[in-house]
């Protein structure tokens, strides 16, 4: 059978440094949440991508998502992970949502 959304994408978190009551101060932490399906498709053309900006990117990686996804903002760092492994850990370059999908370009 054939899977529509066969891997699992996470995203960085990060939470910012604080100082304590001591005075001490605490370096924030970063982490990568959620378990997000999703199919990735590497580019293997050297395609390129112009986005509102007017810049154009050769990306790496196609992410497609279910269209309820969460929003995604350009500099967000993703993982991807096939069967639990990680294959990638990239930044978003651009994010679409249409009718049926969203798209990332990492």
């Amino acid at each position: 059978m054939i899977q529509f959304r066969p891997h699992i994408l996470q995203y960085q978190v990060n939470t910012g440094g604080y100082e304590d009551n001591n005075g001490d101060y605490h370096p924030g932490t970063s982490s990568f949440e959620g378990s997000i399906p999703c199919r990735y498709e590497p580019n293997g053309k050297a395609n390129t991508i112009a986005f509102e900006d007017g810049k154009t990117y050769v990306y790496q990686y196609v992410v497609y998502l279910n269209q309820d996804c969460r929003e995604f903002k350009c500099g967000d760092i993703i993982r991807l992970l096939n069967n639990g492994a990680i294959v990638a850990e990239k930044q978003v370059q651009g994010f679409h949502r249409g009718q049926l999908n969203a798209k990332l370009w990492l």
